[in-house]
């Protein structure tokens, strides 16, 4: 017989049976939609990662290539390619020696920008054969074989184009770029003279990262990867006398050389590795990926070297899931409660609970927007939101503190005319060509550098993202993401000015020059306008070297820059073709003019002596050559002829002279 109290233990063990499998269904979903979202965040990171290095490697190959393209860099190695055999002759050492140490001269300089303000840590210069010749961060190391070991600067001497890639050395471990130096002659293909090869250590790109991203950066090599030397060098933690997990090259957190030291990490030998970390009372989410290195393009088959390593603190994370679980356990046993009453009262109890749960979940969602808000005002990028008729439907503080405006002023109004409006030129930026509003018509991703107005009309370049916003299946807008490239944009200027410029005196390299010089050539034959040439050279410069010193005769270079820059109009250019040869393009001067031009030169030089560090007068004299630009005049060497028989001319009359080429000289009237 079926009595109230059974039915109400049915009821109430039915009731139970819900709600009990209801909470432990919430409960799993909340834990597995977390665990999700963990795993997704820190892969994205990842990617990150990937990104900086991939951006760091272009710039070891950028930085390389301006330096391999240095004439006076090329002039030199290719005298070190063709020095004598065998190696342990006498001639031989005293010849590379001497090579070697002008090498240094001409790299030091650049060395010092590219360590102190680039962090580049390695500079070498070696042979076609793979022999070094020169390193720059140990000057004291060079001619050995690097033929077997660097497989990186083989390829780059095989195939004769730039490589770059990750690399463990015999005492180093890092990103390389090695870039060959081409010798170029007029009737030969390019030769292959030898290779330059610059350094880079990753901890500066994953402090970078954390600092960015706020996580944990790390680089393990499998440590019968890493040489003995290196182990002795680094020293990096064991755990328990034993290095048998991993050799730890980088590291932006503490966290993991502690969980070497203490055992906490196994070999890794998966394709990639998410795992849960407890110590010291905090729980983190450690990532582990395979790292290849550069050997690994030319042998696919080749294993991993190690591997990337980053780790968060979920600790928080988990806390709120642990308090959420909390939460939903005892809304269950709340419920289950209340239920209970549905004898007494069953739609008030009903309606009481289900208010209870919408008053959490809103809660819930409530937390999730402050904490998305938080981040969207706290990222050093600008962000900021469009509709799909480009008003700013939103705006972030970064991006009011780059444009200078108020939030006010920008939301509800079209962002294209308030700081989007014009080119860098100050040309007008017709808005159908913005990037913005093609991706609100096509819904496309663009990535691409543009010019921004602050509120004071001040511009400055930024590297801006735009992304679709889509809602519902639909397109509803757009997500701008920049951020301020000033001072990339400086330093680009920085290193073109660095390549340009002759490093002892200042004025323009002999490759600057002759570009300068080949433009005017164009332009003398595109518009019949006059212009002219002076080859300049020191008389008896090497007698200041034999007698006074190499010291002495840099000043006396440098000297004769500083008088052709006072002496010629600031549209003039003075380079150094090499050694104590300088060169002057006149535009705008015909044969007269350039002759007068030449004779201040001569007796600026001849009346202004340089003195020694004794109180010595050491006068140099120049001889100078001076031909007319002509419109038939197709390639620099051309005039260059000229004035370079003009120059030996006055050098055979007796030297500290001028002379006009015999070609260029106009008889007198009725001659």
């Amino acid at each position: 017989m079926i009595t109230y109290r059974r039915i109400l233990i049915l009821v109430s063990f039915v009731t139970g049976l819900i709600f009990l499998s209801a909470t432990a269904y919430f409960v799993r979903q909340d834990e597995r939609r977390n665990t999700q979202e963990l795993h997704t965040e820190i892969l994205a990171l990842r990617t990150t990662y990937e990104v900086q290095l991939a951006e760091l490697e272009r710039n070891l190959v950028n930085l390389a290539q301006i330096l391999a393209s240095e004439p006076e860099l090329i002039r030199l190695m290719t005298r070190v390619a063709a020095l004598p055999h065998p190696a342990d002759s006498s001639e031989r050492g005293e010849m590379f020696s001497a090579l070697q140490e002008d090498l240094r001269t001409v790299l030091e300089p650049r060395w010092q920008v590219l360590r102190d303000e680039l962090g580049i840590r390695q500079l070498q210069l070696v042979t076609p054969d793979l022999i070094s010749v020169l390193r720059l961060h140990a000057p004291g190391e060079h001619g050995d074989a690097l033929g077997e070991v660097r497989p990186l600067l083989e390829a780059a001497a095989r195939e004769r184009i730039a490589q770059s890639g990750f690399e463990i050395g015999r005492a180093f471990a890092g990103l390389r770029g090695a870039v060959p130096v081409m010798a170029h002659h007029a009737d030969t293909p390019p030769a292959l003279v030898g290779l330059i090869e610059l350094g880079a250590l990753l901890d500066g790109s994953i402090e970078r990262l954390t600092r960015s991203t706020g996580v944990g950066y790390g680089v393990l090599l499998n440590p019968n990867a890493v040489s003995a030397t290196m182990w002795d060098a680094f020293k990096p933690p064991r755990s328990h006398e034993d290095h048998s997990c991993c050799f730890l090259l980088a590291h932006s957190r503490p966290e993991l050389r502690q969980w070497i030291q203490e055992g906490r990490l196994a070999p890794f030998n998966a394709p990639y590795q998410i795992e849960r970390m407890h110590a010291g009372g905090q729980h983190f989410d450690l990532l582990r990926v395979p790292l290849q290195d550069f050997r690994a393009e030319l042998d696919p088959g080749r294993g991993p070297v190690g591997a990337l390593t980053i780790w968060r603190d979920v600790t928080p994370t988990l806390q709120a899931l642990g308090a959420a679980r909390e939460e939903k356990i005892l809304s269950g046993l709340a419920g289950f409660l209340l239920v209970q009453g549905l004898i007494l009262g069953v739609a008030h109890l009903s309606r009481r609970e289900w208010r209870a749960q919408l008053v959490a979940q809103t809660h819930e969602i409530s937390q999730l927007a402050q904490r998305n808000e938080v981040l969207l005002m706290t990222a050093e990028e600008g962000i900021y939101g469009v509709d799909l008729e480009g008003h700013t439907s939103f705006i972030n503080t970064s991006a009011l503190r780059m444009l200078g405006f108020r939030q006010d002023e920008i939301e509800g109004k079209r962002q294209h005319l308030l700081f989007h409006h014009s080119h860098h030129d100050g040309q007008p930026y017709p808005e159908t060509e913005c990037p913005i509003a093609k991706t609100l018509k096509d819904g496309l991703v663009r990535r691409q550098e543009e010019w921004f107005i602050r509120r004071d009309g001040s511009g400055f370049p930024v590297e801006l993202t735009c992304a679709p916003l889509i809602e519902d299946g639909r397109l509803n807008g757009a997500v701008v993401v920049f951020h301020d490239i000033s001072e990339n944009k400086r330093r680009e200027e920085a290193l073109v000015a660095l390549a340009n410029t002759d490093a002892l005196t200042g004025v323009a390299n002999r490759r600057h020059f002759l570009e300068r010089l080949q433009a005017e050539l164009g332009r003398v034959s595109r518009h019949a306008t006059q212009a002219s040439l002076l080859m300049i050279d020191l008389d008896h410069f090497k007698q200041v070297n034999d007698n006074f010193g190499h010291a002495t005769g840099d000043e006396v270079l440098r000297n004769l820059a500083a008088l052709s820059r006072q002496t010629l109009r600031h549209s003039d250019v003075i380079g150094r073709l090499g050694g104590e040869e300088f060169a002057a393009l006149l535009p705008d001067d015909d044969a007269v003019s350039a002759m007068q031009t030449a004779e201040r030169l001569r007796k600026a030089l001849e009346t202004h002596p340089v003195r020694t560090a004794d109180g010595t007068a050491v006068t140099v004299t120049a001889s100078i050559g001076v031909t007319r630009l002509r419109p038939d005049d197709r390639k620099p060497e051309t005039p260059l002829g000229r004035a370079d028989k003009a120059l030996y001319q006055a050098k055979n009359e007796g030297r500290n002279r001028v002379m006009l080429h015999p070609s260029d000289i106009i008889p007198p009237e009725g001659a």
